[in-house]
């Protein structure tokens, strides 16, 4: 009886990890800041490009095979804090689509991690408006509060064989090495309205700090 509890404790679980990852869009509107000075609302490579001429920007031209599509990556484009983020943006024919900034920091265990990945989060929120996670709680995560008008969901846990869920007060374990943290924002300009995923990860020791944009084809 017992393997069969701890079996569906480990696919409850992953079912949550899943979820973290995988969750639809709903729809929260907000109007904030742009990143770095930039209106996202239909940018350009140009001026974006214009923003940090300082950047040693790479090109990618026809990736996954599409003519019309460029990657664009460029280190330490902006920061949170004193965390630099790099860029990862897909054109096409000079609108970007999509925009990625990440960054890593070492850290010890989860819970260096979280506190790396809500700063983070915070420093978004007031570039990105408010964030959210609408979905119903699974096995092991936890609604932590940004602010006022902000959530966001995180989840640690013992890495496999075990993979267990473990509550946040367990997170500064050192043998917690796995941690996730998910919200999602909705920023608009009244005209268009943008896709975000702000996400951090932990993985061997390496926390990664994510925001992920997605903008309408055709929004200019």
């Amino acid at each position: 009886m017992a393997g069969k509890r701890d079996e569906a404790a480990v696919i409850m679980l992953r079912a949550a990890v899943f979820s973290l990852i995988a969750g639809a869009f709903a729809y929260a509107p907000a109007h904030a800041e742009p990143l770095v000075d930039i209106n996202w609302f239909g940018a350009t490579i140009a001026e974006v490009r214009a923003a940090r001429p300082d950047m040693a920007w790479v090109e990618e031209p026809n990736p996954y095979g599409f003519d019309e599509l460029t990657h664009f990556t460029a280190p330490a484009f902006t920061s949170v804090g004193e965390l630099p983020l790099d860029i990862n943006l897909t054109v096409a024919n000079g609108t970007i689509m999509s925009a990625r900034l990440q960054g890593t920091v070492n850290v010890a265990n989860a819970q260096q991690c979280e506190t790396v990945s809500l700063d983070a989060a915070r420093n978004f929120e007031q570039r990105l408006g408010a964030l959210y996670w609408d979905h119903a709680l699974s096995y092991g995560q936890y609604e932590v509060r940004i602010s006022d008008q902000s959530i966001a969901i995180v989840q640690g846990w013992r890495p496999l064989p075990r993979l267990e869920a473990v509550p946040r007060s367990q997170y500064a374990r050192r043998d917690i090495t796995g941690f996730a943290i998910r919200a999602r924002a909705r920023p608009t300009d009244g005209r268009i309205t943008l896709d975000a995923l702000v996400s951090s990860d932990l993985n061997n020791g390496s926390c990664r700090v994510r925001v992920e944009i997605e903008i309408p084809y055709g929004a200019d």
